[in-house]
């Protein structure tokens, strides 16, 4: 979804007027809501910025009466680390895809039509 950030709120920290690290919400279902978004800029990895953003947005929503849930792709090692250090649990593993517009090319010597777009792994989802 292009325009993410309009499905919920999301908090960042700054530094030196940059953009370091953010998290926040976006899906949500009666009881529940998503954590999304959570990122730290590779230069600023290692400080603790995502588990205390995570921290917070899920605070916010347990403080509606909701549950946070989120998922990632099981390749993703470091931010397993973090929501499992959260109390996350592993709840399930799903194969998800992600889909974006393909490219689409027509070869009219060969009457080919050729689709291309990404596929990622296996990602798991989590329960607090």
């Amino acid at each position: 979804m292009k325009d993410t950030r309009l499905l919920g709120s999301f908090w960042g920290v700054k530094e030196d007027g940059k953009l370091i690290a953010m998290a926040g919400e976006r899906f949500k279902h009666p009881g529940y809501t998503e954590i999304s978004g959570v990122c730290t800029h590779p230069d600023h990895l290692g400080r603790g910025l995502a588990h205390e953003l995570c921290v917070m947005v899920a605070e916010q929503i347990l403080a509606r009466g909701e549950t946070p849930y989120l998922h990632v792709f099981s390749t993703n090692v470091r931010a397993i680390k973090v929501y499992e250090n959260l109390g996350f649990k592993t709840r399930r593993k799903v194969n998800a895809s992600v889909l974006e517009r393909a490219l689409m090319c027509h070869d009219s010597r060969a009457g080919v039509m050729l689709l291309r777009g990404p596929f990622h792994p296996a990602g798991l989802c989590h329960e607090f």
